[in-house]
């Protein structure tokens, strides 16, 4: 038995405090057979004060052309009735998130995600880059500037949030203009150091599915992130011709050529773009803060989260021992291997651990690590010096 599914029976409606009415399915719309009272009778009661359900002839089942199927019929035939579309239970998994709405259920999943996430002492929610490639900025600012202060709150981690990259306007050519992308990150509350965007959007090759699909430039940044710590360390700058994954990427949007990228990198924004010969590359690894300082890269960031992770776990066995100077020589001497390690390995050019003489609080021991972090060569400058006997002029 086959019969044409109305997509719209597929819509589910969140539900709200006053438990509006939507649309949706059941296999036994009208309750057919059920005994008043029975857990099953309830059960299908309760569904029926959230959805406005279909009627029974929708779904074909019948003895005949007039006669629908009841008792031990209706249950052989309603066992084999399955919509095989957009998900199951009356979910539409190819609906519109509202992920922007803070009523919609979408957003409060988004919010009890970001509550379990918000833990930095649980090693179930111990990550160091977070991304949300179903999410952007322009369309999405409730739900972005939440992970973002989620982010921030926790000091450990990086959020690679996106554009709108939605560029096919009906009638119109698809058009990447740079400074328009400037202007929306300017005006955005999405400038921190505990951020990061690319631009423009990349068509990645799905070697599984056998198709190439447009998709968000944060998970080419992500990819670069993961396997320059991965290979390297979290301290090396994610960018240029050695450290950017390029294996799946067919094109980007649009090439980015020099005052293209020079637009983005005054707006924080790290574009990704083909260099003939070379190859696919990320030019820049800013955050999004707005102020220019060493945390204006991902890497510097990247190298404070990796501390305070370390320094999480090293210096609890600290806690609960009597505060005196042999306490702070322990405290010096705790932390110290762990930065030289780091300045060894090229992530830092100084660093200096000491112990806060401040005795205000006498339950609280206060060390100081202060750090002068290395900076990446982002332009190379040549001067050509021409002689000519006794003429020397700079070319």
């Amino acid at each position: 038995m086959f019969k044409a599914l109305d997509k719209a029976y597929l819509t589910f409606k969140n539900i709200t405090g006053t438990l509006s009415k939507g649309n949706g399915f059941h296999l036994n719309p009208s309750y057919i057979d059920l005994v008043p009272g029975s857990e099953a009778q309830q059960v299908h009661s309760n569904n029926g004060t959230r959805f406005v359900l279909v009627s029974p002839s929708s779904y074909n089942i019948s003895d005949s052309n007039t006669a629908k199927a009841v008792g031990l019929n209706l249950s052989k035939k309603m066992k084999y009735v399955v919509a095989f579309e957009g998900g199951f239970d009356g979910w539409n998994v190819y609906s519109e998130r509202t992920w922007n709405d803070p009523t919609s259920k979408d957003f409060e999943a988004l919010t009890q995600a970001i509550d379990v996430l918000s833990d930095p002492e649980d090693l179930t929610t111990d990550f160091s880059v977070l991304v949300t490639p179903d999410l952007n900025f322009q369309t999405h600012n409730v739900a972005t500037s939440a992970v973002l202060e989620m982010i921030e709150n926790r000091g450990d981690a990086l959020y690679l949030f996106d554009f709108n990259y939605e560029y096919n306007i009906p009638g119109k050519k698809p058009e990447i203009i740079p400074s328009d992308a400037s202007q929306a990150l300017s005006s955005s509350d999405m400038l921190s150091s505990y951020s990061a965007v690319y631009y423009p959007d990349s068509q990645l090759s799905d070697s599984i599915n056998n198709l190439n699909m447009w998709l968000p430039p944060s998970i080419v940044g992500l990819a670069t992130i993961a396997r320059t710590a991965t290979i390297e360390n979290v301290w090396q700058p994610p960018a240029g011709s050695l450290r950017t994954v390029t294996d799946n990427i067919v094109r980007m949007r649009k090439r980015m050529k020099h005052n293209d990228r020079e637009i983005l990198k005054k707006a924080n924004i790290n574009p990704i773009t083909l260099f003939p010969g070379s190859g696919f590359e990320i030019t820049e690894s800013r955050t999004t803060q707005a102020n220019f300082s060493a945390l204006s890269f991902i890497h510097n960031r990247l190298l404070l989260g990796y501390a305070k992770k370390a320094l999480n776990q090293i210096l609890r066995p600290l806690l609960h021992q009597l505060k005196n100077e042999s306490l702070k020589t322990e405290f010096k001497n705790t932390v110290t291997p762990i930065f030289e390690r780091i300045k060894k390995l090229n992530g830092l050019e100084t660093f200096e651990v000491s112990v806060n003489g401040s005795d205000e609080d006498r339950t609280t021991l206060n060390g100081v690590i202060t750090i002068s972090p290395l900076y990446p060569v982002e332009r190379i400058v040549v001067d050509f010096v021409l002689k000519d006997g006794g003429l020397t002029y700079n070319q």
